[in-house]
């Protein structure tokens, strides 16, 4: 009997580690949704010029409105600054990238002359191997 208990113990201790380790997975869930909801929202503030170029992003503002602490939001602003939207400046604060429109002009042309010339310089041809997949069934 005093067999069984144990072993009865050790299926209880098992079970209680799974249900940490799920609950360890919904919370990390649940972080992540938390983190992209807030990055996507300021990005596309950003894109719809919601925040227009050169403005000063509170971190406590934001943490407030979207109900988090600044550690998720500082997650997404960093995301944000490696995409080159925001500029963190130490004992500042975020900012919105101001863009240069003559230059993004101008880079658009150059990218427009310069598509053609990927065609024509550096063609990769068809061979079977490249159409196979494509036109396989299924």
């Amino acid at each position: 009997m005093k067999e069984h208990n144990n072993s009865v113990a050790r299926s209880s201790t098992s079970m209680d580690e799974l249900k940490n380790l799920d609950t360890d997975d919904q919370e990390r869930s649940r972080s992540q949704d938390r983190f992209w909801m807030i990055y996507s929202t300021i990005r596309e503030r950003i894109a719809l010029l919601e925040y227009v170029p050169g403005a000063r992003l509170s971190e406590a503002k934001l943490a407030k409105e979207f109900g988090v602490s600044r550690t998720p939001l500082r997650a997404a602003l960093s995301r944000l600054e490696t995409e080159g939207l925001v500029e963190s400046r130490h004992g500042v604060g975020t900012f919105v990238t101001i863009i240069n429109m003559t230059e993004l002009s101008e880079i658009y042309t150059l990218r427009k002359e310069l598509a053609p010339l990927i065609a024509t310089l550096n063609p990769k041809l068809p061979t079977t191997a490249l159409i196979e997949p494509i036109t396989a069934p299924g």
